[in-house]
């Protein structure tokens, strides 16, 4: 695989996608290198992974643990995670960016820490599976997990509109044999891995 690559890889709710970047490191850990920016502030705050940010994320799981990381502390521990991987390692990147407002961010980080951003494996699934992941696992009706569902989706709506102007997007669907699913990922990546990308981001 190419030199000092960065690939986002994301999913649907209800959707392993840190699983499935777990596999493709493991499939190739001589050249790809996984970071999950949730694994990684779970792993701060458990104090099991130093951080010059520790005190950051101590504070937001005593004080905020159901909300999303402050654009400027994601920003931060993304550009912390990317700094200490392998340059010679094809990177997944998971967990970042979140909101649209982090897309600039995600530039500049790719930029500063030489890495040409290739693209995005997005793995989805049915309606039904997310809104019935989002009833279990955060206890609400029916009626609010759709509505979250559709938040969800017109995020990632408005971050693959913004995205796919410079970069190759994959939807993969992620119901049904999961193994499929992961070689089709690693198919994914090592096409990504094989392109020339412009970094100039507008």
């Amino acid at each position: 695989m190419s030199e000092r690559r960065l690939t986002l890889i994301s999913g649907d709710p209800g959707i392993e996608a840190r699983r499935v970047g777990q596999e493709l490191e493991y499939q190739d850990p001589r050249h790809i290198e996984f970071i999950s920016i949730g694994n990684l502030v779970r792993s701060i705050g458990a104090k099991a992974v130093s951080s010059s940010f520790e005190s950051d994320v101590t504070a937001h799981m005593q004080y905020r643990p159901h909300e999303p990381l402050s654009d400027a502390l994601a920003s931060d521990l993304t550009y912390e995670a990317l700094g200490r991987a392998d340059m010679s390692h094809h990177v997944l990147l998971e967990g970042f960016p979140r909101r649209i407002e982090q897309i600039d961010d995600l530039y500049e980080l790719a930029q500063v820490t030489q890495r040409s951003l290739t693209g995005m494996i997005h793995l989805t699934t049915s309606d039904t599976t997310a809104i019935k992941y989002i009833m279990q696992h955060k206890n609400v009706s029916n009626d609010t997990a759709q509505r979250e569902l559709q938040t969800a989706r017109d995020i990632h709506l408005k971050l693959h509109d913004k995205l796919d102007a410079k970069m190759n997007i994959y939807s993969i669907s992620a119901d049904g044999d999961q193994t499929i699913t992961d070689q089709m990922a690693f198919t994914a990546l090592r096409e990504l891995a094989q392109q020339e990308v412009d970094l100039t981001y507008t």
